[in-house]
């Protein structure tokens, strides 16, 4: 490797110099003529700092299959925000240890020290928002790559944004294998919330769900470890509240992976062969339920989810089915479906602005002051709350992960990379450090 290139990636690691990852880019190209090749170096050189400034240049300059790579490899740990730049002070510290001579791998571990993972946290709670789902074939060329392959897009999208909705899981089974491929393909930190089998919801009703429920949890869900984020369960608009129907599902309901596994057990015997019963250690389970009939807006069906902790989802549906803004658990789940037209509107900025305001007022403990409730009495705690946020107004090519990225910088989240979408032109670009649109395709070693 020519190494006359190393000072320049040194001096790329501040802000003032930040436009040298180009230089080292086109020095990068020269010397190699593969991309393969490229990648190794940049690997064993150790340019990939240990931040989402630096990550999200070189994804612009085409090297997202080096960024993965050295993920894999435990190189790369997503750092803090900091003065509007995440992870800027982090690799600028990591620059700092290995101007020294102290080597990358031994700098990160300084640079890091001190700080916290907080990969798109917020100064009280963690907030997240992103998607639900990720293979839709307009996005194609849009909002992933042009040339990406299919198999690449869930890596590919987990690094813009922090959380998905897994809503396969809702049409039918998923296989073990599944979740372990996509927890594999995900980079720490990274959440997954679960949509809840149809078949329990909207077939069975909740008649006689203790089978189906253990089914669910026997096939596969434990193997998202840590990134198992909220289960959701959605509700048909044709499903009326009945109050001992409704209360004898939420005892069912396990809440933490430990229960949820002796729960599984319980599974059919078609499923021998296709399960995963057991558990890395025992987590949190939290669940969430989706409602679409006025017959839910009862103060005993708020006052039923309070006991059992489960989220009732804030769920925006263009005026079609009912939303309210109660607050039943020690997180919020939100699922933003499109304002005016459902699951097609994309979101002013007027409109992502206010959805900002009420966020932080919940991650905060309190309640937005247009908090529309079916139960007058305050929340049984005060106490800072997650919030999960999730874009389904999919149906239109690019709105969902283009008004999560806008939603996410007016809260002053990070993503992972800086994957701007202009939804006029259709055109895939990134947004500069310095604030100016790029219009240009990424391009790279996506294949």
């Amino acid at each position: 490797m020519s190494w006359c290139m190393l000072p320049v990636v040194r001096a790329a690691s501040s802000l003032k110099n930040c436009m040298a990852i180009w230089v080292a880019r086109s020095r990068l190209l020269a010397a190699y003529s593969s991309t393969l090749a490229a990648e190794r170096s940049l690997v064993s050189a150790g340019i990939l700092v240990a931040s989402e400034f630096l990550l999200s240049a070189m994804i612009y300059c085409g090297f997202i299959e080096a960024v993965l790579t050295a993920e894999r490899r435990g190189l790369i740990v997503h750092g803090c925000p900091w003065d509007g730049y995440p992870g800027l002070a982090w690799s600028m510290e990591c620059a700092a240890q290995w101007s020294c001579g102290v080597p990358w791998e031994r700098a990160f571990v300084l640079g890091a020290r001190g700080r916290a993972p907080c990969y798109c946290e917020g100064m009280a709670a963690t907030i997240r928002i992103g998607i639900s789902g990720w293979l839709y074939r307009p996005w194609r060329g849009k909002f992933y790559p042009a040339g990406l392959p299919q198999r690449r897009e869930l890596e590919y999208a987990s690094r813009v944004l922090p959380v998905i909705e897994i809503n396969g899981s809702f049409y039918s089974l998923q296989r073990p294998e599944s979740y372990a491929r996509w927890y594999a393909e995900t980079p720490p930190h990274f959440v997954f919330s679960v949509k809840a089998p149809r078949y329990i919801t909207h077939i069975r009703r909740l008649h006689e769900v203790e089978e189906p429920v253990a089914n669910f949890f026997a096939s596969g869900l434990f193997n998202l470890a840590e990134k198992l984020g909220p289960i959701l369960w959605q509700f048909p608009p044709s499903f009326n509240y009945d109050r001992e129907r409704m209360e004898s599902f939420l005892e069912l309901l396990p809440h933490d992976t430990q229960a949820a596994s002796v729960r599984a057990r319980k599974h059919s015997a078609w499923m021998e062969g296709r399960t995963c019963l057991s558990i890395d250690s025992n987590r949190e389970l939290r669940h969430a339920i989706e409602i679409r009939h006025d017959s839910f807006l009862d103060p005993s069906f708020i006052e039923l989810l309070r006991d059992h902790n489960v989220a009732l989802v804030i769920a925006e549906t263009a005026r079609r089915w009912p939303m309210t803004h109660d607050i039943t658990a020690d997180f919020v789940y939100m699922r933003l479906h499109g304002d005016k037209e459902l699951y097609r509107s994309g979101y002013s900025d007027k409109a992502l602005e206010h959805w900002a305001r009420r966020i932080r007022a919940w991650s905060a403990g309190s309640e937005p002051k247009d908090a529309q409730k079916v139960l007058k009495k305050k929340p049984p705690t005060a106490k800072e709350r997650d919030v999960y946020c999730f874009f389904d107004n999919t149906d239109v090519k690019l709105r969902a992960p283009v008004d999560a990225q806008t939603l996410m910088r007016k809260l002053d989240l990070a993503p992972g990379s800086h994957v701007l979408v202009d939804a006029v032109s259709g055109v895939s670009g990134q947004r500069d450090f310095f604030g100016e649109k790029h219009t240009r395709l990424i391009r790279g070693s996506l294949r």
